[in-house]
Formats: structure tokens, C-alpha cells, sequence
């Protein structure tokens, strides 16, 4: 296939910046920039699942940064959108994963990023795992999709911390809003608690390495108490709910707590 098709590399990257809403509602605690690197083209054979594309020439391509949404797998909308399409692969820190696939925001040739189509019409959920690049950007398409009640978010909306959804629900990968009550630290883990009952209320765990990283790079955590915040990552019932966060990119401040907070 032919690289005229596409846009430059520096009109990849522009096309990015353009394409980006001017502000997000919230942010990441940490998000890296929406530098990419382009990658290869090809033209999409077959569409395994919400999140995956199969190349003619037989790559695998794992669409960075974002997962279905519960009750929802998106394969449909991924397969309509990208089934048969030229496409352009753009890489950020992460070029593959341990199962050689290769890990990239992809495009269409008329210029469209497939994740960003997924998140918009609420097909998708932004995942902050390893590519910190243009976390920013895509927490606005999702926010996008959330307030024109696009999919998914017609008739859902992202739960409470003390809801039954997030206290008695299964595991999954999940997005929760909840203000923080307090934090607790020991000497390897830092602890966001959203209630006093920790067998029934939503704990957020952070290693401490990880959180001196976060706090190195952002703020500190401590002024994340009484904070309305939204975190996302795999929710797991451990004598009551709990997210293990292992990066900023997975909390996003709505309302600042009770300290101050560092621009």
C-alpha cells in the first residue's frame, strides 16, 4: 500500500493537535505528551475483538490506550469503522507488547484516529496502562461521549464510590467517581480510602515507588483529600472493592480537595 494515502509524519502529529478538543473537563494527574512516532500501514484483514485488528500482511495490532466498555464488547463498532480500511500506525513508548503485537493509536487514511472515534460515540473506555501518550486528549474524546449521551452512556453513567454497582458488582475494568476521605501510607503502599468501612467502601491502592513517581511528577497526594476524583482500572472485591493504580494517568481530579493544589 501506498504512504501517499496518508498524512505526513508532521501531519500526523498536527492532525492530532487538531483533532484534540481545546480543553478537557479533567485531566490526568500525569499524561505524557501526544508526540507519536509513525509506525507502519496496512489494511485491515479481519476484527478479533473490541480492541484488536488483524493486517493483511498478518501483524497484530493492539489499539493503545483504551478497552471496551462493561456490557459492551465494541467489536461490532470497531469492525464497521475499520474492517477493510487502509490504516496508518503512530507509537509512543510502547511499539509492542510481550505477545509481539504491535501496541499504536491508529488512523484511517481520510485522517480519522480510531481510538478517538471509539471513545466519542461510547464504544470505548480511555485505559492508562503503559502509553502515557495523548492521555490527556483521549480522556476528552471519552468525556466527549459521555456528555452527548453517545452508546454505552445513553442509559449509563460512571458510578459512585458507595454505589451497589462498585461495592457488590463483578470484577472488571471499571471508572469510579468518589471523593477521597482520607490517605493511609505504610512503607510499601499508599492508601486512598473513599469511606471509614474498608470491608464495604472503595480502597484505591498505590505502590509507593509508584506514588513517588506521581508526586514527583504532579502534586502530592495528600491534596488529593477531599477531592472529588475520578479513577480507573481493574475493580476487584477484596473484602470490599478495590483499584490498584500503578500511574497518574489513572486519576483525574474534578474537584480539588481540601489543601491546596499545585498548578
Amino acid at each position: 500500500m501506498r504512504d501517499a494515502a496518508f498524512p505526513s509524519p508532521a501531519g500526523a502529529a498536527l492532525l492530532v493537535a487538531l483533532l484534540a478538543p481545546f480543553a478537557a473537563a479533567a485531566e490526568p494527574l500525569v499524561a505524557g505528551s501526544c508526540d507519536l512516532e509513525p509506525g507502519a500501514t496496512g489494511r485491515v484483514a479481519s476484527v478479533p475483538d473490541a480492541v484488536t485488528l488483524v493486517l493483511e500482511s498478518g501483524d497484530t495490532v493492539r489499539l493503545a490506550a483504551i478497552a471496551p466498555l462493561t456490557g459492551d464488547d465494541g467489536t461490532a463498532a470497531l469492525e464497521a469503522l475499520a474492517a477493510g480500511q487502509d490504516i496508518r500506525l503512530m507509537h509512543g513508548d510502547v511499539a509492542s507488547d510481550r505477545y509481539g503485537r504491535a501496541v499504536a493509536q491508529a488512523f484511517l487514511a481520510d485522517g480519522r484516529w480510531i481510538q478517538a472515534e471509539l471513545l466519542q460515540s461510547g464504544n470505548a473506555v480511555v485505559v492508562a496502562a503503559d502509553e502515557r501518550q495523548c492521555l490527556a486528549e483521549l480522556h476528552a474524546f471519552e468525556q466527549a461521549g459521555r456528555e452527548t449521551g453517545a452508546g454505552y452512556w445513553d442509559d449509563n453513567a460512571i458510578p459512585g464510590a458507595w454505589s451497589p454497582d462498585i461495592r457488590n458488582g463483578p470484577d472488571r475494568y471499571a471508572v469510579v467517581e468518589g471523593r477521597v476521605e482520607s490517605i493511609g501510607r505504610t512503607g510499601t503502599t499508599v492508601y486512598l480510602n473513599f469511606g471509614r468501612n474498608w470491608s464495604e467502601d472503595l480502597t484505591v491502592t498505590l505502590r509507593s515507588d509508584d506514588a513517588d513517581i506521581i508526586e514527583n511528577e504532579a502534586w502530592t497526594l495528600d491534596q488529593l483529600v477531599g477531592a472529588l476524583i475520578r479513577v480507573r482500572g481493574w475493580l476487584s472485591q477484596r473484602d470490599g472493592p478495590w483499584i490498584g493504580v500503578d500511574h497518574g494517568g489513572q486519576i483525574e481530579v474534578l474537584s480539588a480537595g481540601n489543601a491546596a493544589v499545585a498548578d
